[in-house]
């Protein structure tokens, strides 16, 4: 839990003070499109440390915009971020890659299960 609360702190006040929406923010502060890919291929083939570094890169995005605001609460946050990993761990050989990253599947993951809870 340690390591999970660590991946979620909250960034900077300053980080993300521009107008941006969120998907632009996300593909400035990510890595390439090619390098992103290359790592998703690896996670879909079974790479564990590939899949990792996916969900530490997108994690904390994932938590301060999509499931704080809709929950509220950090712990409420904190179990919605677990139950996203899980599934994600759980189905990532679903994800297909559309050209635009894999920051929108992770997105409507965490949207799902913020509304279930």
């Amino acid at each position: 839990m340690r390591d999970l609360r660590r991946a979620i702190r909250p960034a900077r006040r300053d980080t993300f003070r521009s107008g941006a929406s969120i998907v632009a923010r996300v593909a400035a502060a990510g890595p390439d499109l090619d390098q992103e890919r290359e790592r998703c291929e690896r996670a879909k083939a079974g790479d564990r440390a590939a899949l990792g570094e996916i969900l530490r890169a997108y994690g904390p995005i994932l938590y301060r915009a999509v499931l704080l605001p809709r929950l509220g609460s950090a712990a409420a946050a904190e179990d919605a971020l677990a139950e996203t990993y899980a599934r994600v761990v759980e189905r990532f050989a679903q994800f297909s890659w559309q050209g635009c990253g894999v920051y929108p599947w992770l997105r409507v993951i965490a949207l799902r299960i913020a509304i279930d809870q």
